[in-house]
């Protein structure tokens, strides 16, 4: 009796993972043709959702009757090391999906490297720069076309500066009638403030001819020409200074006008489909952060999933921080012209504080002079002026006509 409790314990325990786990099957156990089609057909049943409560109930009678007979422990063996090798398959294959669950943020990692792949600030920005450094120095040059490789190409415009009359040009509307579409030229915010250069205005967009005035005028608006004794052509010693002084004077420039070129190209896209580097970075970061989507993809992501969703995060980490060091080195250039441009102004201002000191002591001397001259002359007798060392002469200068008595 014992022994066939012991059976029966088993036989219920295989019956109900059968009910409990339909998709298990006992392959290599020696059921009779009774068990092992009734749970076979059991299992078939439950999965296409068949099975009615007659054909349910046979089923269970019919193995029912079958756990009341006795049967080997070798039987019971068998069944229950399919049961557990079927376990572990079925435990290995959710692992697998574990394993190879997507990571919640993959499609997005994708559409944003793939963005940021494309991304090339120096052939962006460096054309820019490069032609607004030509705008400020273009009158130092005879050349109606620039050559070489600073001449303008790609994203760069028309070298020639803007003067007063041209701007006045493009703003006349505004100042006629209030329209501010030319003020754009002279709004450097609004690129601060445009993720994508070609959508802004209802996708009418930012120009490259505008953005290009844009960082002439904030660097270097009305640049003046060279004042020269001679001709470009053939420029005399002083001549050839002043142009490479003015060149020298200019060269300052060009680290404010790389950091705005930065900011136009960073809002420039590639191409009228791919998004600029700006509105890729900002739609990343929302569809993550700001995803309530993303948080209940995490919740059940497996530990893998989670892994790989932590690797797609840190490579964007680590794109991201070049950005931010190639941001620092233009920081740390500008605040460096701009300790020179304050060097400068404090020798220039030390030259003229000992000039002006000069000229002050050389003023209180002549005053003094001066003084001890009109002091001299109250001292001497009418008509009679000091002749400077301590002697009194004729109003004309001359002893030869003073009377015997020296008078005049």
């Amino acid at each position: 009796m014992k022994r066939f409790r012991s059976k029966q314990t088993l036989g219920s325990m295989l019956l109900i993972s059968a009910l409990v786990a339909p998709g298990i099957v006992f392959a290599d156990a020696p059921y009779d043709n009774i068990v092992t089609p009734a749970v076979q057909q059991l299992n078939n049943d439950m999965n296409a959702q068949q099975m009615d409560s007659t054909v349910g109930q046979s089923y269970v009678s019919q193995i029912w009757n079958y756990m009341n007979k006795d049967f080997s422990n070798k039987d019971l063996a068998r069944a229950l090391i399919n049961y557990q090798a079927a376990l572990q398959v079925n435990e290995y294959l959710y692992n697998q999906q574990l394993l190879w669950m997507a990571a919640p943020g993959s499609v997005y990692a994708v559409q944003a490297g793939s963005a940021a792949g494309q991304f090339n600030a120096p052939t962006l920005a460096l054309p820019i720069s490069n032609s607004s450094f030509l705008s400020s120095i273009g009158s130092y040059s005879g050349a109606s076309n620039f050559t070489g490789p600073l001449a303008p190409s790609g994203n760069a415009q028309n070298s020639k500066p803007l003067s007063q009359g041209d701007l006045y040009t493009q703003l006349q509307p505004f100042f006629a009638s209030g329209d501010t579409s030319g003020l754009v030229v002279v709004n450097p915010g609004l690129f601060l403030e445009t993720d994508n250069l070609a959508k802004f205005n209802n996708n009418q967009g930012i120009s490259s001819a505008q953005s290009q005035q844009m960082i002439n005028i904030v660097t270097n608006p009305f640049p003046t020409a060279p004042v020269l004794s001679g001709s470009l052509s053939n420029p005399s010693g002083a001549d050839q200074d002043t142009l490479v002084n003015g060149l020298v004077g200019n060269a300052i420039l060009t680290v404010s006008s790389s950091a705005l070129s930065d900011i136009v190209a960073r809002r420039t896209p590639q191409s009228s489909s791919t998004p600029s580097v700006i509105e890729m970075m900002n739609k990343y970061s929302q569809q993550r952060f700001t995803n309530p989507d993303w948080y209940s993809q995490i919740a059940t992501a497996s530990e893998p999933a989670l892994l790989r969703e932590l690797a797609h995060m840190q490579a964007y980490n680590t794109w991201v921080q070049f950005q931010q060091f190639r941001l620092l080195e233009q920081q740390t250039a500008l605040m460096a012209t701009m300790n020179t441009v304050m060097a400068r102004l404090n020798i220039g201002l030390n030259q003229l504080n000992a000039q002006m000191a000069q000229a002050t002591a050389q003023a209180k001397a002549s005053t003094a002079t001066l003084q001890q001259q009109m002091n001299q002359n109250n001292s001497c007798p009418s008509g009679q002026i000091s002749n400077g060392t301590g002697g009194c002469l004729c109003g004309s200068g001359s002893k030869a006509g003073q009377d015997a008595s020296g008078g005049c």
